[in-house]
């Protein structure tokens, strides 16, 4: 199937399969795809989003793609649980960055993933760039972050070189203009084999998708939603949690954390403080208090995950008592305080 053959069944909701994709990305990867077909395809995926088949078919041909590690797996899966959401839904401060800064500082060892912000003012890449923590620069490199640090932000060699390839072709269309799509797919492209993760969603419509897409990874996946839309666990209303055998939990407010305020007061601030100020901000306790407790909840559900703590209450408490005692800032002040090895700068972007 020729590019436009692909793009032509994306349109008339045909939909399309692994091989066909696999053609579509390895004419990427050799740029002798068309420009106004790439944008194409990226666009029809993006607008509206493929079924759950169509959408795990891209996926699988994007993860099999060999990127500059090689088989990141072979030395076993990475001792960490990874947190990453979808985006969209109501703007908040960065709840997930702080909760797994904040769960890593309570010796739950987390690999933070994530994007630049595309329709947020700062996505979990920016804030974690601007305060200084570096992201991995290779499978090694990550490994050895869990290792000392308890904490890693996966660089750019843990995502498949063919979105590269595309953004490439796609310029100068932004790659915010494809986000839809990126946002559903981002959380299980990260080729990193994780011991377990969470990743939260805004939009109910996708539940099919991630259900379909969680299936891909060698790891266990929780998913996470609430009512008020944001993607990650709430202190301020009841959540939904979907366990790796279809298992629904539902966390109700005030069940772990205190139920007090307003999903409104997990807005940033309109006082020119920007992504990272607010991270720092959220592992002091210096923001409202429903903050304070959400970052709390996501950081226990992080213990209950890897299991660090046996219960969502002792895993709450544990994290609580990091931001009370200024455990989870200390670690960001080592985290943005480390030398750096041969080869990079502290606060080298990947």
């Amino acid at each position: 199937m020729s590019g436009t053959d692909l793009l032509l069944a994306l349109v008339d909701g045909t939909g399309a399969g692994q091989r066909e994709f696999q053609g579509f990305l390895r004419s990427a990867s050799t740029r002798t795809a068309d420009r106004a077909v790439v944008v194409g395809v990226l666009t029809a995926l993006s607008r509206t989003l493929p079924d759950p088949a169509t959408a795990v078919a891209l996926a699988a041909a994007l993860r099999e793609a060999p990127g500059p590690d090689g088989d990141a797996g072979a030395g076993g899966p990475v001792p960490a649980v990874g947190v990453v959401g979808t985006g969209g839904g109501p703007r908040t401060v960065n709840l997930s960055t702080a909760a797994a800064l904040l769960a890593a500082s309570v010796g739950v060892p987390v690999v933070k993933s994530g994007s630049r912000a595309h329709r947020s003012g700062s996505g979990a890449l920016d804030a974690l760039g601007r305060l200084g923590v570096p992201s991995s620069r290779s499978a090694a490199d990550l490994r050895d972050r869990v290792r000392t640090r308890g904490f890693a932000v996966a660089g750019q060699h843990a995502y498949p070189p063919a979105l590269t390839a595309l953004a490439r072709i796609a310029a100068p269309v932004p790659v915010r203009t494809f986000s839809a799509l990126l946002n559903v797919l981002g959380p299980f492209l990260v080729d990193v084999p994780l011991a377990a993760q969470l990743t939260g969603f805004s939009d109910p419509a996708h539940r099919p998708h991630l259900l379909a897409l969680r299936e891909l990874v060698g790891h266990p996946v929780w998913l996470c939603s609430n009512a008020d839309g944001v993607d990650e666990l709430l202190s301020t209303c009841d959540n939904e949690l979907v366990h790796p055998d279809g298992r629904v939990e539902v966390i109700a407010r005030g069940q772990v954390a205190d139920g007090r305020g307003r999903t409104a007061d997990l807005r940033p601030p309109q006082d020119g403080r920007d992504g990272a100020d607010l991270v720092r901000d959220l592992l002091a306790g210096n923001l409202a208090p429903a903050a304070t407790a959400t970052v709390c909840l996501n950081a226990a559900a992080l213990a209950v995950l890897a299991g660090t703590c046996t219960t969502w209450r002792q895993g709450y408490d544990l994290a609580r008592d990091g931001v009370r005692d200024g455990t989870a800032l200390r670690l960001l002040d080592e985290l943005t305080d480390a030398p750096e090895k041969a080869g990079g700068a502290v606060g080298a972007r990947a």
